[in-house]
C-alpha cells in the first residue's frame, strides 16, 4: 500500500506535465499571413481633371520564409505560416529581404527597404503582369546563387540589378533578296526593361524573362530572350502577319536597307493573331483611308491557270472575275424560245407574245463566294426585267433595278433573269448586274462599302464606274488572289482548248475533216459589246472564244502579272498579227509575255490535236502517214511560225517573249522528238510538261496489270478509305503516283538541260478523277468514289503531297511551275481548284496552303533570269 504523500507527488508531476504541454502547444501555435508589396499610383478621378493616389497591393508567391520551426514558400496568394512571438525571416534564395515580427497582428505585411524590394520583385515577376500577383519561379533569377544587397541606395540598387539581369539582343529579318536587315521601332518590355528596337535592331531584355513585343500598344506576342529574334521567331500565323506588317510600314519602302517603322503605325491597330488572309484583309481596310495596300511578303514563283468566265457544265461553280456578274451569264440563246430574234451581240430584239428570253447565272457557287446584299441592275432600252431564284427586286427606277442577292440554304443555287417584254426599235440591252460597294482609287484589290472607307474624294462606286458597260472592272477578291502568283496562264479564260465542235458531227469523211480544219479569224473574236462571254456545253465550240483580248491585257496590267497566252490551234496569221499588235501597244512594257501555240496537241480529246494531225497530213509531214507523228511535226512547225510572227511585232524587244513548246510528262521520247524536229529547240525558251499525280484506275497500263504479286494491288475505284488512297498515291510502283511523277520530272529536266532550254510546268498537281465509263462499278459506287476524292482534296495530307511535288520540281532543275487551277467548286469531273471559291480560308484549302507555304519559303523565284 502506497503512502499518501506519494500520491501527492504524482499529482503535482501530472500538473507540471499539463502545464508544460499547454506551454508547448502555445509555443507551437501558428497563424497565417499574406506577403504583399504595395504600389501607389496617381490616377484621374472620374468626372474631374484631378488625380488622387490609389494604393495597389500585389501578393507575392515563391518567397522563402521561416519562423521558428515553421518554414516554407509563399503560395500564389502570398500566404505563409508563422509562429507567434517568433520573427519571420523572408528570403529570395540567397537574397535576404528582411524580418517581420510574428504576432497576432501580422497579416498583410511589407518589409523595410520596400522600394528596392518592390523593384526586385517586379523585375523577377514570371509573366511581367503584376495585376495577377507577382510570381517568382526557379527561372526568375540568373542562377540559384545570385545575390544582391537590398539595403543599397535605390538608384545604385536599380543600376546594379539591371546590369545583373539584362542582356542585349537584335531584331532582324531576312529580305526576299536574302539579306539580313535590322528592324527598328517595335516596342518591347522585359521585366524592368522597356523601349523600342533601335536603328541597329537592338533591344535589351531581362535574363530568364520573356520579352513582350508590341506596336502601337497592341501586343504582337511574347518570346524567350535571345541574342537574335525575327518575325519567324513567333508561331504561325503571327510570324507571317508581322512580316507583312513590317514590309507594309517600312518608312522608305526599301526593306533591303533595313526596316524602320513609319509614323502611320500610330494610327492603326490590328490583331496579329488573325488568320493570314483575314489579317491582310483587315490591314487593307485600315490602310484604305490612306490610299495604301499591304505589301506582299514574297515575290511569287508559282504560276496559276485561270478559268473560263463560265464553265461548260451547270454544276461547276467558277471564280467570279468581274464586278458585273452578268458578263458570266449563259447566252440567251441557250434557254430561250427558238422564235426569239437576236442582234449580232446576242441581245434579244424580237420576243413574240407569250414568250420570254431568259438566262441563268451564279449557278452552284458555294456560300460566301461573292458579296451578298444589294446589287444594282442597269440596262439600256425599253422593256421589263424579272428575277427568279436567289434574287429579289427591292427597288426600281428608269433603266435601273435594285435586287437583293442572298444564298438559299447553304449554297447559291442560281439567279434567273428574264426579259418579259422588249421594245421593237429600242430593245433592252447592255444589262449590267453590279456588285455592291466600290473601290478606293488606286486600290483594285479591296472592295469597300462606301466613301467612309477611303481617303476623301477617292471612293469609286462600282455602279458609277459601270455606267459605261465597257469599263473593265475586276472583282477585287479575284485580283487579290491572283496577285499571289507569278504568271497567269490564260488558256481557259481564252477558251483556246476546246473539244471538237458538235456542229461538225453532221458531216462525214472529208467534209467532217474540212469542218475540223476551219480557221479562226480576227473578226470572230470575242468583243466588248457581246452580251455575255462564253457559254455552256449547249453553245458550239465555234461560237465560244473566251473573253476579249482587251480583258486579257487589262487583267495582266491591273494585277501587274505577266500573261501566258495560248494561241488557238486554228488561228490565222492575221489573227496572230492583230493579237500581237494589240498586246505590244497595250500591255505594260515591263511585263513579259509567255507564249504557246495550242494546248496538249498530243491529246486527241481536244480539237487542237485533231486539227494538227489533219494539217500534218495535208502538208505530208510524215512519209509513213503516221497521224501522231504528222500532228507532232505540224505542231512544232506552226509553233515556230507563231513565234516568228510575234517577234516581228516585238522587234527590238524580243526578250519580252518567252516561247514555250509543250509535251507529255510520261513521254520523254516525244519531248526529245519535238525539240529535235527542224531544230525547234533553237526557236524556244522552254519545254513545258504537266506533272500530275494520281494512280491506276484500271489494268490497261502494263505497270497496272493484275499479275501475281502485282506492285499495284488495288485500283482507284476499289479504294474506300483516305488512308489507303494516300498510301496508293505514294506507291513507288504505280506509274501515275507521285514517285513516278517525280521520276518523269527528273527525266524531262535532263532533256531540257541537254537542249539548253528551261523546264516549265504548264499545269500540275493532283489528278484524281472518276472514270464514268467504267463498266465494272455501279453508279452508286462511283458516287461514293467521287465523294472520297473530294475529301482527299480537302485532307491536310494533300498539302504534304503538293509540298513534295514542288520541292522535287525545284531540286530536279524545274523552273516555272503553273498550278491547275483557279478556285472552283468540286464537281463530277474532279476537284481541280486550289480552293473551292475565292474567299475560302487558306487553312481550309490544303492545296492552296501548300503552294503559298512553298512560295513563302522560297521568297522569290529561283531559276536563272527568272525576273527578266
Amino acid at each position: 500500500m502506497l503512502r499518501p504523500r506519494y500520491w501527492v507527488y504524482l499529482f503535482l508531476l501530472f500538473l507540471v506535465f499539463i502545464l508544460l504541454f499547454v506551454l508547448t502547444l502555445q509555443a507551437l501555435a501558428t497563424l497565417s499571413g499574406t506577403f504583399v508589396v504595395t504600389e501607389v499610383r496617381m490616377e484621374s478621378v472620374i468626372g474631374s481633371n484631378k488625380k488622387q493616389p490609389i494604393t495597389y497591393e500585389y501578393p507575392v508567391s515563391g518567397l522563402n520564409y521561416s519562423s521558428g520551426l515553421r518554414f516554407g514558400i509563399t503560395n500564389q496568394k502570398g500566404l505563409f505560416k508563422y509562429r507567434i512571438g517568433k520573427p519571420i525571416q523572408i528570403k529570395l534564395r540567397a537574397i535576404e529581404l528582411g524580418y517581420i515580427e510574428g504576432n497576432e497582428k501580422t497579416a498583410h505585411t511589407t518589409l523595410p527597404n520596400s522600394q528596392n524590394i518592390f523593384t526586385l520583385l517586379i523585375a523577377l515577376d514570371a509573366d511581367g503582369d503584376r495585376k495577377n500577383g507577382i510570381q517568382i519561379t526557379p527561372k526568375s533569377l540568373p542562377d540559384k546563387h545570385y545575390f544582391i544587397d537590398v539595403s543599397m541606395p535605390p538608384k545604385a540598387f536599380k543600376k546594379k540589378l539591371i546590369n545583373d539581369l539584362t542582356q542585349k539582343g537584335r531584331f532582324t529579318l531576312i529580305t526576299n533578296k536574302g539579306q539580313k536587315v535590322n528592324v527598328s521601332g517595335i516596342e518591347y518590355i522585359s521585366g524592368v526593361e522597356d523601349g523600342q528596337t533601335a536603328l541597329s535592331g537592338q533591344f535589351t531584355y531581362q535574363q530568364n524573362r520573356k520579352i513582350t513585343f508590341r506596336i502601337n500598344n497592341t501586343i504582337i506576342g511574347s518570346l524567350e530572350g535571345k541574342a537574335e529574334l525575327s518575325p519567324m521567331s513567333f508561331n504561325s500565323p503571327i510570324n507571317k502577319n508581322l512580316l507583312q506588317y513590317l514590309y507594309t510600314f517600312d518608312k522608305d519602302n526599301n526593306p533591303d536597307n533595313g526596316i524602320a517603322l513609319s509614323s502611320l503605325t500610330n494610327s492603326i491597330k490590328i490583331d496579329f493573331t488573325l488568320a493570314e488572309e483575314a489579317f491582310e484583309l483587315a490591314l487593307a481596310k485600315a490602310l484604305s483611308k490612306h490610299t495604301l495596300y499591304p505589301k506582299s511578303t514574297f515575290s511569287p514563283s508559282i504560276g496559276i491557270n485561270l478559268e473560263a468566265a463560265q464553265a461548260e457544265a451547270d454544276n461547276v461553280g467558277q471564280s467570279m472575275p468581274f464586278v458585273d456578274i452578268f458578263r458570266t451569264a449563259r447566252p440567251f440563246r441557250e434557254f430561250s424560245d427558238k422564235s426569239i430574234q437576236y442582234d449580232e451581240d446576242g441581245w434579244p430584239t424580237v420576243i413574240p407574245i407569250d414568250k420570254k428570253a431568259y438566262t441563268i447565272l451564279l449557278q452552284n457557287l458555294p456560300k460566301n463566294a461573292i458579296p451578298y446584299g444589294r446589287y444594282t441592275v442597269l440596262y439600256d432600252g425599253i422593256g421589263t426585267l424579272a428575277y427568279d431564284g436567289l434574287a429579289k427586286r427591292v427597288d426600281f427606277s428608269a433603266n435601273k433595278d435594285i435586287i437583293h442577292i442572298h444564298p438559299n440554304n447553304s449554297t447559291i443555287n442560281q439567279l434567273v433573269l428574264r426579259i418579259t417584254e422588249t421594245h421593237k426599235t429600242n430593245p433592252i440591252r447592255n444589262i449590267r448586274i453590279i456588285m455592291p460597294g466600290g473601290i478606293c482609287e488606286g486600290i483594285p484589290y479591296l472592295r469597300v462599302d462606301g466613301k467612309n472607307d477611303c481617303a476623301v474624294g477617292h471612293y469609286r462606286s462600282f455602279a458609277n464606274l459601270l455606267k459605261d458597260r465597257n469599263n473593265i472592272i475586276f472583282n477585287p477578291d479575284y485580283l487579290r488572289l491572283i496577285r499571289n502568283f507569278k504568271v497567269l496562264r490564260m488558256m481557259n479564260l481564252m477558251e483556246a482548248s476546246q473539244h471538237p465542235p458538235v456542229s461538225c458531227n453532221i458531216f462525214r469523211g472529208e467534209d467532217y475533216q474540212d469542218c475540223l480544219k476551219q480557221p479562226y479569224r480576227w473578226e470572230q473574236r470575242s468583243k466588248m459589246t457581246d452580251s455575255v462571254w462564253g457559254g455552256s456545253y449547249r453553245t458550239d465550240a465555234t461560237k465560244k472564244h473566251g473573253v476579249p483580248i482587251e480583258v486579257l491585257v487589262e487583267l495582266a496590267n491591273q494585277s501587274n502579272r505577266p500573261p501566258w497566252f495560248t494561241i488557238p490551234h486554228n488561228a490565222t496569221d492575221d489573227y496572230i498579227e492583230e493579237f500581237a499588235n494589240y498586246v505590244y501597244d497595250n500591255l505594260n512594257p515591263h511585263l513579259k509575255i509567255y507564249l504557246e501555240y495550242s494546248n496538249e496537241t498530243w491529246n486527241e480529246r481536244f480539237w487542237g490535236a485533231r486539227y494538227v494531225r489533219l494539217k500534218g497530213r495535208e502538208l505530208a509531214l510524215d512519209s509513213n502517214k503516221n497521224p501522231f507523228r504528222e500532228g507532232l511535226r505540224y505542231y512544232a512547225t506552226r509553233a515556230i511560225e507563231v513565234f516568228q510572227l510575234w517577234e516581228e511585232y516585238f522587234e527590238g524587244s524580243e526578250n519580252r517573249l518567252i516561247k514555250i513548246i509543250s509535251s507529255h510528262q510520261s513521254a520523254p521520247n516525244l519531248s526529245t522528238s519535238l525539240l529535235r524536229y527542224n531544230n525547234t529547240y533553237k526557236h524556244i525558251d522552254a519545254l513545258a510538261i504537266a506533272p500530275y499525280f494520281h494512280m491506276c484506275s484500271n489494268r490497261k497500263h502494263h505497270a497496272c496489270k493484275n499479275i501475281i504479286g502485282t506492285p499495284v494491288p488495288t485500283l482507284l475505284p476499289d479504294i474506300t478509305t483516305l488512308d489507303n488512297l494516300f498510301k496508293a498515291l505514294n506507291n513507288q510502283n504505280d506509274p501515275y503516283a507521285l514517285p513516278a511523277t517525280i521520276k518523269n520530272i527528273k527525266q524531262h529536266a535532263q532533256i531540257a538541260k541537254k537542249f539548253k532550254v528551261k523546264l516549265f510546268a504548264y499545269e500540275g498537281g493532283q489528278h484524281l478523277t472518276v472514270d464514268w465509263q467504267d463498266k465494272e462499278h455501279t453508279k452508286k459506287e462511283k458516287k461514293l468514289q467521287l465523294a472520297l476524292l473530294e475529301r482527299a482534296n480537302e485532307d491536310p495530307r494533300m498539302a504534304s503531297f503538293y509540298q513534295t511535288l514542288l520541292q522535287e520540281w525545284k531540286l530536279a532543275g524545274g523552273a516555272l511551275f503553273t498550278s491547275f487551277t483557279l478556285p472552283q467548286k468540286p464537281h463530277r469531273w474532279g476537284a481541280w481548284g486550289i480552293k473551292t471559291h475565292l474567299n475560302q480560308p487558306r487553312k481550309k484549302a490544303p492545296k492552296y496552303d501548300a503552294i503559298m507555304h512553298f512560295q513563302e519559303q522560297q521568297a522569290k523565284c529561283w531559276w536563272s533570269n527568272c525576273t527578266r
